[in-house]
């Protein structure tokens, strides 16, 4: 498959026939259309720490924080309980 770029960010895919019979029309960066082509900007990647491990690392608190909200609830109270879920929220607000 070939790939010609249309407009930053999106990409039109044609057979390879097809490509062929289309690639003496873009000229100039215009499509045929009027629209202006331009290449594509690499994506936006995350890394290891932002892609992998933070991700893992809420799954797992979000997970322990689901188990084990019944027993803050009868150590704590529901007062107290929805005091300390605000806060971590508030905390996830401000931070993220």
């Amino acid at each position: 498959m070939v790939c010609f770029p249309v407009t930053p960010g999106r990409q039109r895919w044609f057979p390879p026939a097809v490509a062929e019979e289309r690639r003496p029309m873009i000229i100039d960066g215009k499509d045929p259309t009027g629209a202006e082509s331009g290449f594509v900007a690499p994506a936006v990647k995350f890394g290891t720490f932002l892609g992998v491990f933070t991700p893992s690392t809420l799954t797992i608190l979000g997970l322990i924080m689901y188990l084990r909200f019944g027993w803050v609830v009868g150590n704590l109270g529901l007062p107290l309980t929805l005091l300390v879920v605000l806060m971590a929220s508030a905390i996830t607000f401000i931070t993220g």
